[in-house]
């Protein structure tokens, strides 16, 4: 295991009463997003390829090198959109 490489991400379920109780006890630690309205906020993503779906064909084969686009737009204001490159390397 140890010659792995790459993010790792352990997911667990929690019942609804971890959840109030996890929820309640981090606010004595974290500050509510300024961006949020009611404790959320609403994200758009529009992801881009091309014709031959290469990104998509690069996520599925596994490349270590690879790139993805994005535009991305918060709360239904349209007059700033994010137009965005996220790029992953593997050394």
């Amino acid at each position: 295991m140890n010659d792995l490489k790459g993010r790792r991400e352990l997911k667990h379920a929690i019942t609804k009463a971890d959840c109030y109780l996890l929820r309640n006890n981090l606010q004595n630690f974290m500050k509510l997003d300024s961006h949020g309205h009611d404790g959320k906020y609403l994200i758009r993503s529009v992801y881009f390829d091309n014709f031959d779906n290469k990104i998509l064909r690069q996520k599925t084969e596994g490349f270590y090198h690879r790139d993805k686009f994005r535009a991305r737009l918060y709360d239904y204001d349209s007059d700033f959109i994010n137009l965005e490159k996220k790029s992953k390397r593997i050394i």
